[in-house]
């Protein structure tokens, strides 16, 4: 029988819960395909934790009293304790369809009534999202409406895609562009080669490209330009891990990606920090790598070539490159995925330059969305950065200087549906894609000030559930904080930052402390702070008053005229 289940956890390291319920629901069930990861807030009891929620669909022969057994006993052995009615949990693993069969039983094996379909699936945004991934032409046997329909019908903005990193932490893939940043060590890349050849070098260019917003670091330590040559896996392990213990040893918790096709050296990785693989031949290169991925539950970037560095130029026949392309991208997706991958750790990544002529990069780049379209909307990475192509089009020779060529495909990329860039420039490209979205995303308020708006923002999920919040935090927000800022502000500080934030600071300059609490919010966020203001000698509170002046836009005027 086909079975979709729904998965959440709100406590402690979200995503390794939901591995290690994958892990044993494979233990009873064939397990035949995952969703996307979500990152939601809390629904009917919303004084709690964000979850992580996922849907899979596997294939069983239990009865659905049995099942419902099984899955209570999964939560039992991971740790879920009853608290109260829809409160925080560290696993929750629900029935939502058994094939078409619609089922009623009185509480089987002590446990409430069991009903499929599941009750709530209609208002569930954070189940239906997740479903629509794998099944949104599955049809409710009951209403006769089609996953999509539900979908369509209940407000699912607040069900953000994210990437699990190993340490708990997600990347937000939704809300804006990632940028993650190339360090080469290598001493013959096409444009950086030897310039970070030492550990000191590396170390110091990798904290420069953090400073200048990379989201994520791609650490690579062998050139994949047309010609090179291979270098063996002892030294790329050299070359490559020192650098990743080196920054983490120095405190750095930006998001490591290791730039390799080797599963040892993907495996060492790993064990020094690395939270992802970037894998140029979407394991075909290493057997192993395949197998290594799906057992170390990292996520991985699987790119599309043709032959080797050697042979690849003159491989580009393609009778359509981004059918061909996507095809490819999407069957080496589901190669690791039925080794046990779930599909919320997959990346896909066109190859641009790896055996296409420019007019086949600028194809694959137009057509992002019919790109996407075949992959399944599988998280897209697009690397074009400094690459031949980009100098033929912009009559540039010099690698290096391929910068505004490769910004304007990385604000071509936000525009038509990529979650990631991964360049050399990350300055430049920060500042391009920092403009492009304040043209498509004006400056919007979200004021919090004392009582509920300050120490209550610790609870900022109760706030993300009004529907003036939620506009605002999608339309690239101003924060405004008064004068009671504490630290309880830290976690949700962490959560806006993700979104694109900019900061106003009401009133600091009143309180001794206020150019500390200035300072600590820059470096919280990363994000440009504005002057202190008072806005007119008047506490601006966190419910009806600020609903009102956000409404009147009377706080939109006053940030514009800043």
């Amino acid at each position: 029988m086909q079975v979709f289940l729904a998965l959440g956890s709100n406590i402690g390291n979200r995503q390794k819960h939901l591995y290690t319920a994958l892990s044993k629901l494979r233990r009873i069930a064939s397990l035949k395909d995952t969703s996307f990861l979500y990152d939601t807030k809390a629904m009917y009891e919303e004084n709690q934790s964000r979850f992580l929620n996922a849907v899979c669909k596997v294939e069983t022969d239990m009865s659905p009293s049995d099942l419902l057994y099984a899955c209570k006993r999964i939560e039992k052995e991971m740790g879920r304790e009853k608290t109260y009615r829809m409160g925080p949990r560290v696993i929750d693993v629900d029935i939502l369809f058994y094939g078409n069969d619609v089922v009623k039983i009185n509480k089987v094996e002590g446990f409430d009534d069991l009903t499929i379909p599941h009750q709530r699936i209609a208002e569930r945004g954070f189940v239906l999202k997740p479903m629509c991934d794998i099944a949104p032409d599955y049809v409710h046997p009951v209403t006769k409406k089609t996953v999509r329909e539900m979908l369509s019908a209940v407000d699912a903005k607040d069900c953000i895609r994210v990437l699990p990193l190993p340490n708990g932490e997600v990347l937000n893939l939704q809300d804006r562009l990632l940028i993650m940043g190339i360090l080469n060590v290598t001493p013959d890349s096409f444009s950086d080669g030897g310039k970070w050849n030492s550990l000191d070098s590396a170390v110091s260019h990798a904290l420069q490209l953090i400073d200048e917003g990379a989201d994520l670091l791609d650490i690579g330590g062998e050139s994949t330009r047309p010609g090179a040559a291979a270098i063996s896996v002892d030294e790329e392990i050299r070359r490559v891990i020192p650098v990743i213990r080196a920054l983490r040893e120095a405190g750095v918790r930006v998001p490591i990606s290791v730039d390799t096709y080797h599963s040892e050296v993907a495996r060492r990785a790993v064990e020094a920090g690395a939270d992802l693989v970037n894998d140029i031949s979407a394991g075909e290169n290493d057997p192993a790598m395949l197998p290594f991925l799906a057992e170390a539950a990292v996520p991985v970037v699987l790119m599309h070539k043709r032959g080797n560095a050697v042979t690849m130029d003159k491989m580009t026949r393609y009778d359509d490159v981004v059918h061909e392309v996507a095809d490819y991208c999407r069957q080496r997706a589901d190669v690791l995925m039925q080794m046990g991958a779930p599909r919320w750790n997959i990346i896909v990544d066109p190859g641009l330059g790896f055996a296409k002529n420019t007019e086949q990069n600028c194809q694959l780049v137009k057509e992002i969305p019919r790109f996407n379209q075949v992959t399944g909307n599988m998280p897209l990475l697009i690397a074009a950065s400094r690459k031949r192509f980009v100098g033929e089009i912009t009559k540039v020779t010099k690698a290096e200087d391929r910068v505004m060529g490769t910004a304007a495909i990385s604000m071509y990329s936000a525009e038509h549906g990529a979650q990631m860039v991964r360049v050399h420039d990350v300055k430049a490209t920060k500042q391009v894609l920092d403009m492009y979205y304040g043209i498509v995303h004006p400056f919007d308020v979200f004021c919090i000030n004392r009582g509920r708006g300050t120490h209550g923002f610790q609870n900022y999920f109760y706030w993300n559930q009004m529907d003036f919040v939620k506009s605002t935090i999608a339309a690239h927000p101003v924060v405004v904080f008064g004068k009671s800022y504490c630290p309880y502000c830290h976690k949700a500080l962490r959560y806006l930052s993700q979104t694109g934030c900019h900061y106003l600071n009401i009133n600091l300059d009143e309180r001794p402390d206020g150019a500390e609490i200035q300072s600590a919010l820059a470096s919280l966020t990363g994000r440009r702070t504005v002057p202190n203001v008072f806005i007119n000698q008047q506490s601006i509170g966190g419910g009806d008053d600020t609903e009102y002046l956000y409404r009147t836009g009377e706080l939109q005027k006053l940030v514009q005229g800043l």
